[in-house]
């Protein structure tokens, strides 16, 4: 669809969610520690959620500009484009909170606790 449809913001939407996704597989098996982290990434430090969070984000945008196109106008847009566009949301929150985490364990604090009570 992105590129049969002369459709460059779409296009380019799917050119960077591959490259998001390519970036995020080796962060997450870097953070879970189940594959040995090369001396250059140990460099990044806790900004590599936000390098790989960053593609993702501006893949984002490119499909917030699409999202908003459908919203405007008369056509209406498919479940799996609101599906994507939700879910994709949900992984720049995702990316933000694992962020959040990152600095939390550089600065040696604990991890975050929930408590409910009934």
């Amino acid at each position: 669809m992105g590129f049969s449809l002369n459709d460059a913001v779409f296009a380019i939407y799917l050119i960077l969610a591959v490259l998001a996704l390519l970036l995020a597989i080796p962060s997450s098996l870097f953070a879970l520690g189940l594959t040995p982290t090369p001396p250059f990434m140990q460099a990044i430090g806790p900004w590599r959620p936000v390098i790989a969070g960053g593609v993702a984000l501006l893949s984002f945008l490119f499909l917030l500009i699409r999202y908003l196109q459908f919203v405007f106008h008369p056509a209406a847009l498919t479940i799996w484009g609101k599906l994507s566009f939700r879910i994709h949301l949900v992984v720049i929150v995702a990316v933000l909170i694992e962020f959040w985490l990152e600095l939390r364990r550089g600065k040696n604090l604990p991890p975050p606790r929930l408590e409910v009570r009934w």
